[in-house]
């Protein structure tokens, strides 16, 4: 059972990464008109050395080293010329994850990697849905349904093929508190770069949130498509392969199921 648990939990955990940012850019676009180019290296410059009274910091600190100077502005005509072997289009987050999270209820699939009784690494499909601040978790294990649900700040592990269900005490959340599961609405950009991985290249946009940590995106064609730390390897970040807005409303309801207790 702690087994069962502690994958369900992990699946769960999965959106405790989320956040909203500000807004997306393109590397360099000190002028906002959505490209890099010269005239944007020029002013970049033109702040450096004090001819050009304000700049975007945010735009214009292109490396994020928390300064502007001219190796911003060199950056910026590597782009023009085709020489910068970085992302060009970066923070993607505001336009890909940010709309859908903003609904409140959405519907995240990702994979569990963990291993099974017998000592084998097995990856285990979940989905992980959100309402306000509501949490489901549902996944197959040893060919059973399973779901972990927070519901008004209480966990319930629920077995829809036997209809049954039983609250978690709080010494099974390892600590966690759910009775506020809101997200961080305040994630900062920090940069970004590319990684390579399976022989795929990857967007890979940092994020900072209000405790501190790091956080890494991976986007592919215009998708994100894994999640994990920013300390983590690409093969141990977590996989998504569903992100949509909208959830299952029967899965936030204890309706039609018989509660157990497996302490007595």
């Amino acid at each position: 059972m702690k087994k069962l648990f502690s994958i369900l939990l992990s699946a769960l955990l999965a959106v405790s990464v989320l956040g909203i940012s500000a807004s997306a850019r393109t590397l360099g676009d000190v002028d906002g008109n959505k490209k890099a180019n010269a005239a944007d290296a020029l002013k970049i410059l033109q702040y450096t050395v004090g001819t050009l009274d304000t700049i975007d910091k945010k735009l214009a600190d292109v490396n994020c080293d928390g300064t502007v100077n001219s190796a911003d502005a060199l950056i910026v005509l590597r782009v023009c010329v085709g020489t910068y072997e970085g992302p060009t289009e970066v923070d993607l987050k505001p336009e890909i994850i940010d709309p859908i999270m903003k609904t409140g209820k959405f519907t995240l699939g990702t994979v569990v990697d963990t291993v099974d009784e017998k000592g084998n690494s097995v990856s285990i499909p979940s989905t992980v849905m959100v309402s306000g601040n509501n949490i489901c978790t549902s996944m197959k294990y040893s060919g059973m349904n399973i779901r972990l649900l927070v519901l008004n700040g209480k966990i319930y592990m629920i077995m829809p093929d036997l209809k049954v269900y039983m609250e978690m005490r709080k010494e099974d959340l390892g600590g966690l508190d759910f009775g506020n599961m809101n997200f961080d609405d305040n994630q900062t950009y920090v940069g970004s770069f590319y990684s390579t991985y399976n022989g795929k290249t990857y967007t890979v946009d940092s994020y900072k949130s209000s405790d501190g940590s790091v956080a890494d995106y991976y986007f592919l064609d215009g998708k994100w498509v894994m999640t994990g730390e920013h300390s983590a390897k690409p093969e141990e970040a977590m996989k998504i392969t569903e992100f949509k807005a909208g959830v299952n409303e029967s899965y936030f309801s204890l309706k039609g199921f018989k509660k157990i207790d497996l302490n007595k």
